[in-house]
């Protein structure tokens, strides 16, 4: 899944707003398993419920495509599947979580599938869609632990998207960040 941050979505332009998480478990922990980069995901989970939060208050807008619905539907310990789904669900389709769930529309497929004809992204259908959400939507920041996402991330970052990882966003508002130190 992933999200959008960003300062001026449609809606409210003063606001910056985020677009996707993507390759997360509620833990944190990394999909392929490295105690090393435990800590880091640890990290960027910290961020991820922060932004979380923020945008329950309504201080940034945190979007995602509604495909990642389709997207979030297995985590890597089948002990933890049962509260794996509930978790992605309530994230996800709660409409509390502070996730505002994006459409396919015709113009974001258009978008997407151009991406891929004339910018030349080297990125997968899903994908392609989830980016060009975050671009239609005119998001400040995509965020994702994706390689493919980062190994297009100078063409991203030339049509106005940078493409990051949770920790280094720059859409957490400053008293956000100052929490961070006392905690």
């Amino acid at each position: 899944m992933l999200l959008k941050v960003s300062k001026k979505t449609r809606y409210e332009p003063a606001k910056k707003s985020l677009f996707g998480f993507r390759g997360f478990d509620r833990a944190g922990k990394q999909k392929v398993g490295s105690t090393s980069k435990q800590a880091d995901r640890a990290d960027h989970v910290w961020y991820i419920d922060t932004l979380l939060e923020s945008a329950r208050n309504g201080e940034i807008d945190v979007l995602t495509s509604s495909l990642s619905i389709v997207e979030c539907v297995s985590v890597k310990d089948p002990t933890k599947e049962s509260a794996g789904r509930e978790f992605f669900a309530g994230l996800l389709e709660s409409g509390k979580s502070g996730i505002k769930l994006i459409q396919p529309t015709s113009a974001i497929q258009l978008k997407a599938r151009d991406l891929r004809w004339f910018s030349e992204l080297s990125l997968k259908g899903f994908d392609s869609v989830h980016a060009a959400s975050a671009l239609i939507f005119r998001c400040d920041e995509l965020l994702t632990l994706d390689k493919d996402f980062f190994n297009n991330a100078d063409k991203l970052q030339n049509m106005g998207l940078q493409v990051l990882k949770p920790g280094a966003t720059k859409c957490l508002p400053e008293h956000r960040r100052q929490q961070s130190l006392l905690e």
